[in-house]
C-alpha cells in the first residue's frame, strides 16, 4: 500500500512543482494573494481627489488549508497545501498529495526560503538577492507578507495613478522595470485583481480571486486563479495556471508549531 501511494505521489511529479523555482514562485504568490482579509484602515492622500479606504490585516498567527491545481501544458498536478503563518516571523506551508504523504515543506524567514523534497531526500536554500536579480523584482520577507495578507506590494506614494472605474479603483504603480495594476473592489474594497508586468521581458503575473466570505468578521477569498506568462531565453512562450481553492482559515492568538527538520541524509541541492 505505502509503495503503491509513493507510486502516485511521483506519477503527480509534485518534485517537478517544488524543484522549478520560477514555478514555486508563482505558487507562493498566488497562495499569497489570496489572503486578503483585513482589519485596520489607512487613508491615503490620493490623486483626483479619491480616498481610498485601504485596510490592513493584524493578527499574531494565521492558519489555512487549500487545495490547488497546476497546469502548464505539460503538466495537470493536483496537491494539498497547509499554511501557517506568524506575523512579522515565519511562513510556513507543507505540500501533499490527495492520499495525505507529505512531497515538501517549505520555511520562509527574514533571511531566506528553504524547501524540504521529501521525494527524492534534498533540500533547497532560496536566497532573496538571487530571487530579486532572476525575477527582475525586489523580493524579500515582507513583501511576500504583504502579499500574503492581499495588501498592495507597494504602499501608495505621490506619483502613482489613482481613478474610480465602473466596478473598482485602479492603482497604477511603477516600481522599477515593474508595472503594477490593482484593482480594489467597489464593493469589496479588497484588491480583486493584481497585474505585474516586467518591462524588459514583457513577463506577466496575472492574480484573480473570488467566492470572498466572512472570517470572524473578515471578509475572505476563498478562490484564486494565477496566471504565469513567461518566456525563457531560447524557449518559446510559456503559460502556467494555478487554481486555489480553500477549506478552510483562521486566525489565532495562541502560538502555533512550525515543525521544520531537514535530516542528516538529505542532500542540499
Amino acid at each position: 500500500m505505502v509503495k503503491q501511494a509513493t507510486s502516485l505521489i511521483k506519477r503527480l511529479q509534485i518534485e517537478k512543482f517544488m524543484n522549478n523555482r520560477l514555478i514555486f514562485f508563482a505558487c507562493l504568490i498566488g497562495v499569497s494573494l489570496s489572503f486578503s482579509c483585513n482589519r485596520n484602515l489607512i487613508r491615503p492622500s490620493l490623486n483626483d481627489g479619491l480616498d481610498l479606504k485601504i485596510e490592513e490585516f493584524d493578527f499574531d498567527y494565521l492558519k489555512a488549508k487549500a487545495k490547488f491545481e497546476f497546469k502548464n501544458g505539460k503538466n495537470d498536478l493536483k496537491a494539498n497545501a497547509n499554511i501557517r503563518i506568524k506575523k512579522d516571523s515565519l511562513i510556513w506551508m507543507s505540500i501533499s498529495a490527495s492520499l495525505g504523504i507529505e512531497g515538501a515543506r517549505t520555511l520562509i524567514t527574514q533571511d531566506s526560503m528553504v524547501v524540504i523534497d521529501r521525494l527524492n531526500k534534498q533540500y533547497t536554500v532560496l536566497d532573496y538577492k538571487e530571487l530579486s536579480e532572476k525575477y527582475n523584482f525586489q523580493i524579500n520577507y515582507d513583501l511576500l507578507q504583504s502579499v500574503l495578507l492581499g495588501n498592495l506590494s507597494s504602499p501608495i506614494q505621490g506619483e502613482d495613478k489613482v481613478s474610480k472605474e465602473l466596478e473598482h479603483f485602479l492603482v497604477l504603480q511603477d516600481r522599477g522595470s515593474v508595472r503594477m495594476e490593482n484593482y480594489i473592489g467597489l464593493n469589496t474594497m479588497k484588491l480583486e485583481r493584481a497585474q505585474w508586468l516586467d518591462l524588459p521581458t514583457q513577463n506577466t503575473l496575472t492574480i484573480n480571486y473570488t467566492n470572498f466570505q466572512r472570517i470572524e468578521g473578515l471578509i475572505f477569498p476563498y478562490k484564486n486563479k494565477i496566471v504565469l506568462e513567461y518566456i525563457e531565453p531560447g524557449e518559446s512562450p510559456l503559460n502556467t495556471q494555478i487554481n486555489i481553492e480553500y477549506n478552510r482559515a483562521e486566525i489565532s492568538d495562541k502560538k502555533e508549531r512550525f515543525p521544520f527538520n531537514i535530516p542528516q541524509k538529505y542532500e542540499r541541492k
